[in-house]
C-alpha cells in the first residue's frame, strides 16, 4: 500500500516545489517524517510516491472526541522530534499544520509536504524567501 501525489500546476505546484519535496524527502530520513518510496516525471505528469500513513492527517481527527490525551501526546512528541531533526542544523519545514502531520496506523506521527521548504543558515532570526 503506497500514497500517491498528483501534483497539479493549476493550484501552483509547478517544478519548483515538485523537486524540493524529492529532494528533501531523499535527504532527511527519520521516523517521523514521511518516507520518499519512488516518483514520476514523465511527460509532464509529475507524481510522489509516499509510504502510506492510513490514519490520514491529524486534522481530521482535532475537532473529533477520536484521540484520547495519550495518542495526542504521542503525536505531539512525533512531530517535536520530526522538527527538531530538520531544524537541526538548517532547513525549514515553512509549512507546518495539522493537514500535513500523517499518522500512521500506530498513530506515529509523519512529518509531510515539503515543496515550500527552504535551507538557511541555522540560528538566523529571520530569513527571506527568493523565487
Amino acid at each position: 500500500m503506497v500514497a500517491l501525489k498528483r501534483l497539479d500546476p493549476a493550484f501552483g505546484q509547478g517544478n519548483t516545489e515538485f523537486w524540493k519535496e524529492i529532494m528533501m524527502l531523499s535527504f532527511y530520513k527519520h521516523e517521523n517524517i514521511i518516507s520518499l518510496l519512488g516518483y514520476c516525471d514523465d511527460h509532464g505528469e509529475k507524481i510522489i510516491v509516499y509510504e502510506y500513513a492510513s490514519k490520514k492527517s491529524l486534522k481530521a481527527y482535532l475537532a473529533s472526541n477520536d484521540l484520547n490525551w495519550v495518542q495526542l501526546l504521542k503525536i505531539c512528541v512525533g512531530v517535536a522530534r520530526g522538527l527538531a531533526y530538520l531544524h537541526n542544523p538548517a532547513e525549514n519545514h515553512r509549512d507546518i499544520k495539522s493537514s500535513n502531520i500523517l499518522l500512521d496506523g500506530n498513530w506515529s506521527a509523519k512529518i509531510s509536504d515539503f515543496g515550500l521548504s527552504k535551507f538557511a543558515p541555522a540560528n538566523n532570526q529571520f530569513t527571506t524567501t527568493r523565487k
